[in-house]
């Protein structure tokens, strides 16, 4: 078993209900955990803990966002909660992850990117895990066919759930989205929020990147769908805390969960997890 857990948690500095606007500057607190281990045999996990801060400058149909104070440690030990210790951080020198680069939005869905010309392929795929949590697909936007069911949804302005295809490390997978209202009750005043959930489904997906070669696939053969050994499972779960509305809104707060979960052998075997938070 493969288990991947990602939480990331980004308060912004200068926030209003007016949404982003040109020439400010929004100061966002970034930290997290990546970890693997055995959950079934004991608490021992290896992998890297996080800290930093992003800060995003808005530019008409662009923003140039840059990460500072890059702090990282490693571990390799036993845990009651991983998730929750406090480690020793030390800092990152100047680097390829310091390096500014611009983001194009549509719709409140990432288009594209740019990076310094030459910047190694560890510090764009950083920076693209890192800007896929700011996709909110409010508009319904590939809210298309899928290739397993033919479900078709048409786009409704004030639908508070929905589901939507987008892309993700595992493909074109199902995301549900939640909507709903739950102002902060200490702040009576310019207080428009919305708190949205979404969820990724890697069961359901168009396209998948993966290649598997080798003698065991992993995957037992099984004439009707309840008999087969799925060995790979997968989810990712965004919680958004947002000021504004749906189409003019600034991003408090995100938290974001995912794991991938491996088990070659599902009846008797053990399980890996890999998990980031």
């Amino acid at each position: 078993m493969l288990g991947l857990t990602l939480l990331l948690a980004a308060v912004a500095a200068t926030a209003t209900a007016t949404g982003y606007i040109d020439g400010r500057e929004y100061v966002y607190a970034y930290k997290g955990v990546m970890y693997t281990g055995y959950p079934r045999m004991k608490p021992q996990y290896s992998g890297t803990a996080f800290e930093n801060n992003i800060i995003i400058q808005p530019h008409g149909d662009y923003a140039l966002i840059k990460v500072v104070n890059i702090k990282r440690t490693r571990f390799n030990d036993e845990f009651e909660n991983v998730a929750r210790h406090p480690f020793d951080y030390q800092d990152i020198p100047d680097g390829p992850l310091h390096k500014p680069f611009k983001v194009y939005r549509k719709n409140g869905i990432v288009t594209h990117f740019e990076v310094t010309k030459g910047e190694p392929a560890f510090s764009v795929n950083v920076k693209r895990g890192l800007i896929a949590l700011f996709n909110l697909n409010f508009d319904e936007a590939e809210a298309a066919i899928s290739t397993e069911d033919n479900d078709i949804q048409k786009p409704d302005p004030d639908r508070h759930y929905y589901k939507v295809y987008e892309k993700g490390v595992l493909g074109d997978c199902e995301t549900a989205y939640v909507i709903e209202h739950h102002p902060f009750h200490k702040s009576p005043h310019n207080n428009i929020v919305l708190n949205v959930t979404k969820v990724r489904n890697y069961h359901k997906c168009n396209s998948n990147p993966n290649q598997v070669y080798g003698t065991f696939y992993g995957h037992e053969c099984g004439r009707a769908e309840h008999e087969k050994s799925h060995t790979l499972h997968g989810n990712a779960q965004y919680k958004y805390n947002i000021r504004g509305y749906r189409h003019n809104y600034v991003i408090e707060k995100i938290y974001a969960v995912g794991e991938i979960a491996y088990t070659p052998y599902p009846l008797e075997g053990q399980t890996v997890a890999a998990k980031m938070k």
